[in-house]
């Protein structure tokens, strides 16, 4: 049973700002430079609210800079609304596993190493950041969650699992006083996206695959969505270019490694070279 931090906060109702906007983005994924400009692309002020919806770390190169980012702009006053991920859920538990090999191998898997102490923990800013992050938001015209709601639970605002890793659930339109929701977790094309926002649906997902720009055809980019205009900027992934290098570099590094071993090991066998 997972242990929670002392007054922990499930959810919280967000009222509007006096004067700014309200805005959201889903699943950056490490994707650093690319969150970076988009944020100077849609010009953030500290009046304005900013809601992210979870899913900061993993898959993508840079997750402790993404973090220091989100962590960076509520030090300076920005009123920075995060939500807790799946992702950032998985790291908060495979850091508490008793097995520290296994921590060591999700984290250097995960790209979140540089977020560990020499003990293998997550690092103290880090954790209590991760650990007091909310299942979702509430405002006077919408939800805000990760991943969903299970609206065929007795309760659907306290399945707190569903909200980090449903995939295919329904709206039941009477338990949402005409609210609608705005949630993540699971990539839609950008067509489909723009549709439903255009339509006023009250399902409105945003996350549009950012990190899997060059893997699947109309994905690729991180979506930051007004939720009073609607209006939707899109921010194609410049951390991608980047990231092919590196694993170019990686391969690289591995060959030239392997190589190196095939010719010592030759020369154990044959020490004065072939004949």
């Amino acid at each position: 049973m997972e242990i929670l931090p002392r007054n922990f906060v499930f959810s919280q109702f967000v009222p509007r700002p006096a004067n700014g906007r309200r805005l959201v983005i889903a699943d950056i994924h490490g994707s650093l430079r690319t969150f970076q400009q988009l944020l100077e692309t849609v010009g953030l002020s500290s009046d304005d609210q900013l809601f992210l919806l979870g899913d900061y770390i993993h898959k993508g190169a840079n997750s402790k800079g993404t973090i220091d980012t989100i962590l960076g702009l509520q030090k300076q006053n920005f009123q920075i609304f995060p939500l807790r991920g799946n992702h950032e859920q998985m790291f908060l538990e495979y850091t508490k596993y008793p097995k520290p090999k296994f921590t060591a191998y999700m984290a250097l898997k995960q790209r979140t190493f540089d977020m560990l102490d020499t003990h293998l923990q997550i690092q103290k800013p880090y954790q209590s950041f991760l650990e007091n992050l909310p299942y979702f938001y509430e405002l006077d015209n919408f939800y805000l969650v990760h991943a969903g709601f299970n609206f065929e639970s007795p309760n659907p605002f306290e399945d707190y699992q569903a909200m980090l890793w449903t995939r295919k659930w329904k709206v039941k339109k009477q338990l949402l006083n005409e609210k609608q929701i705005v949630f993540g977790h699971n990539p839609v094309e950008l067509g489909e996206i723009i549709r439903r926002i255009d339509q006023k649906k009250r399902k409105l997902p945003l996350d549009n695959g950012c990190v899997y720009k060059g893997q699947r055809k109309m994905f690729g980019n991180l979506l930051c969505l007004d939720l009073d205009s609607l209006n939707l900027w899109v921010q194609p992934n410049i951390d991608y270019d980047n990231y092919v290098l590196f694993k170019q570099n990686i391969s690289q590094t591995r060959k030239k490694k392997r190589m190196e071993y095939k010719e010592k090991k030759q020369l154990a066998i044959f020490p004065f070279g072939n004949y």
